[in-house]
């Protein structure tokens, strides 16, 4: 009884700070979207966005301060063995506000990722240390840790990077997936982790505040706030994979399977891209509308409907996950969980194709709604001319 007091007031602690980055977040989002008009730091729209607006892109900033004060206040005495991470995410936020004020090429924002994921794996020691016999690999050996931890957090931060395309989508995603990790690791005992994703759960539920309903204060996370999310979603689930467990349910339980099915939007989507954007002859870093993404609201769907369906893409899997973990060995589950992947890409795709022309129409009379509405630019701020800063 007395360990179960201690873990419910360890949880409710956790869930007060965590409310702390929650507040700062939603006060500093007005203060910087309004400098944000000041000093002409907006995205502009372009032939592949899908807002018609100026908008401030530099969201990260207050998620990070947000996420970063409750997490020092959580971590507390325990922060120096944590100063790895605060270290990583710390670096992380400079490339994301570098990239969205001076617009790095793609490659050379990949090249810093990547030293910043080895630092983080070699030194830092934050690593894959054993698959659970998944494909039959246990405990990996040290190189190989490595170089899968460094493509893991790479892959990953690109992969939230880039569904971070319309309202909500990343953040609405990233909550879903940090909340179902939070609930394992909670079930599991594992709860020193919780102080890293509770407090960036509830920045990010701060930003949505704006991001989904701000008219005078509309701002987006820009690269800071996407950078910073897939960072932390992936040291999470270097953390998930490292769980060990006696039952054997609970060892698939905490296995790259559930990974894969809690990812399989970004992850899945990424792929995508790049394998169409190689065979049409250009290169994968190249930034086009053939996003799962765009392909829903080129049928008309707003904004946050499509967010709530690329949500809805993760439950369904993660049910479906969970189901295959008890009736199907390992190699039908991977082939039945690509299988409907491939499936849920390229039905829309396929659909939209063969009405297109009614869906032209829906989105022209969307957007024509979209340019009828006032500028959500605050009365206060001073609007000089406009200059696309983060691309």
């Amino acid at each position: 009884m007395v360990l179960i007091d201690l873990y419910l007031y360890f949880v409710l602690n956790e869930f007060v700070i965590s409310l702390i980055g929650f507040g700062l977040t939603l006060c500093l989002i007005p203060v910087i979207v309004t400098l944000a008009w000041k000093y002409n730091l907006v995205y502009l729209p372009n032939n592949r966005t899908s807002h018609i607006k100026p908008v401030p892109a530099i969201g990260g900033i207050a998620v990070f301060l947000g996420f970063f004060v409750s997490g020092i206040l959580l971590a507390g005495p325990h922060a120096n063995s944590y100063h790895y991470l605060i270290g990583g995410v710390i670096a992380i936020f400079i490339i994301g506000v570098l990239d969205d004020l001076i617009a790095l090429s793609a490659k050379r924002k990949l090249l810093f990722i990547v030293l910043i994921a080895f630092t983080l794996t070699s030194i830092g020691d934050i690593r894959l240390v054993s698959l659970h016999h998944f494909l039959g690999i246990d405990v990996l050996p040290y190189w190989v840790s490595i170089s899968l931890s460094v493509l893991l957090i790479t892959y990953v931060i690109n992969a939230v990077n880039l569904i971070d395309g319309i309202d909500g989508n990343a953040g609405i995603t990233g909550i879903f997936v940090l909340a179902v990790f939070s609930t394992f690791f909670m079930k599991s005992g594992y709860t020193q982790i919780i102080g890293f994703t509770f407090p960036i759960i509830f920045a990010y539920a701060a930003f949505l505040v704006f991001n989904l309903f701000g008219r005078r204060y509309k701002i987006f996370m820009g690269d800071t706030g996407s950078l910073i999310l897939g960072f932390v979603i992936a040291i999470t689930i270097i953390k998930f994979c490292n769980i060990n467990s006696d039952a054997v349910y609970h060892s698939r339980l905490y296995s790259p399977l559930t990974v894969l099915a809690l990812m399989i939007v970004p992850l899945f989507d990424q792929l995508h891209v790049f394998i169409k954007r190689i065979m049409m002859g250009k290169s994968p870093f190249e930034a086009d509308r053939n996003h799962l993404h765009h392909t829903w609201l080129k049928m008309g769907f707003s904004h946050s409907v499509t967010s709530l369906i690329m949500l809805g893409y993760g439950v369904f899997f993660l049910l479906v996950n969970t189901f295959l973990l008890i009736y199907l060995p390992i190699p039908l589950h991977i082939i039945t969980l690509i299988g409907l992947a491939l499936a849920f890409w390229h039905l829309p795709e396929r659909y939209l194709k063969q009405h297109s022309r009614k869906f032209v129409s829906r989105r022209f009379n969307y957007r024509k709604k979209q340019m009828r509405e006032p500028a959500s630019k605050p009365k206060d701020s001073y609007l000089r001319p406009l200059h696309n800063i983060s691309r």
